[in-house]
């Protein structure tokens, strides 16, 4: 009679002591994890002094601030082509859109922006605000700006016009 080698696994597993080998297995490997680690733990111990522990320097950093390569999105960025569309929220830096000079092409897209100190200046995409946002897309409703990982938006103010008649002449 001639066995393949699945009828002769299937045999050993069926037998009773085959999980036990495997039980028993499985918890020396896990009796050894427990004992390095202790055992690790108790060296980290006794290279400090008694009574003295080691300084330990922890820093504290924004992630936008950390190491540009992993801040960045593995396959780009998604800049929505329209504010309103986008649900982008609104910015809270302290700044007004005055006006746009808006093109087809991108470069040549300009926003002019009033400053929280009252002064006013031109940016294209790619410009740097002074609250460390990048400029991504300016579009005919407002600018998308780049702030700490998320985007945020600044839309141009809607101002109704209001149109006075013309004067009437004061002589009958």
């Amino acid at each position: 009679m001639t066995y393949n080698a699945f009828t002769l696994v299937c045999q050993n597993l069926s037998r009773p002591i085959v999980p036990r080998i495997l039980c028993c297995s499985l918890m020396v490997l896990m009796l050894w994890q427990v004992v390095t680690a202790v055992s690790s733990m108790l060296s980290l111990n006794q290279s400090t002094p008694t009574g003295r522990q080691l300084p330990i320097k922890t820093t504290i950093s924004h992630p936008a601030v950390s190491s540009a390569g992993l801040i960045k999105p593995f396959f780009g960025s998604y800049i929505p082509s329209n504010i309103n569309d986008a649900g982008v929220k609104a910015s809270v830096l302290n700044v007004e859109v005055v006006g746009i000079l808006f093109s087809n092409q991108k470069a040549d897209s300009q926003v002019i922006l009033k400053m929280a100190n009252g002064q006013v200046q031109t940016f294209r995409v790619g410009d740097t605000l002074s609250g460390g946002a990048l400029i991504q897309r300016i579009t005919p409703e407002g600018v998308l700006i780049e702030r700490m990982g998320a985007l945020e938006s600044i839309s141009l103010p809607k101002n109704e016009l209001i149109f006075e008649a013309q004067p009437k002449p004061l002589v009958p």
